[in-house]
């Protein structure tokens, strides 16, 4: 699996085009990783010589809480259902 930028995918990026990405992505070692399906990626130019990697129009680390989010309710619910479901009954 991918994970990550490659130099080629960098480069398009630093020079104002926006990238298909589909593969892993974290903002540092630290951050959790999340798998990215077919996004767009994105570098905005901020305040004075400041860049923005973004995903789907929002900030990589705002994408990525949200995506952990997503994860921990879909799991969540999920657990609901299993723990509803006492067998079968006919």
């Amino acid at each position: 699996m991918e994970h990550g930028l490659n130099e080629e995918q960098t480069d398009k990026l630093v020079h104002g085009q926006a990238l298909k990405f589909r593969g892993y992505l974290q903002v540092d070692k630290r951050s959790p990783r999340v798998w990215a399906e077919s996004v767009t990626a994105h570098i905005v130019k901020m305040a004075k010589d400041k860049l923005q990697l973004t995903i789907e129009q929002s900030p990589i680390a705002l994408w990525i809480k949200q995506q952990v989010e997503r994860t921990k309710q879909e799991r969540q619910i999920e657990e609901q259902k299993m723990s509803n479901h006492h067998g079968f009954h006919l």
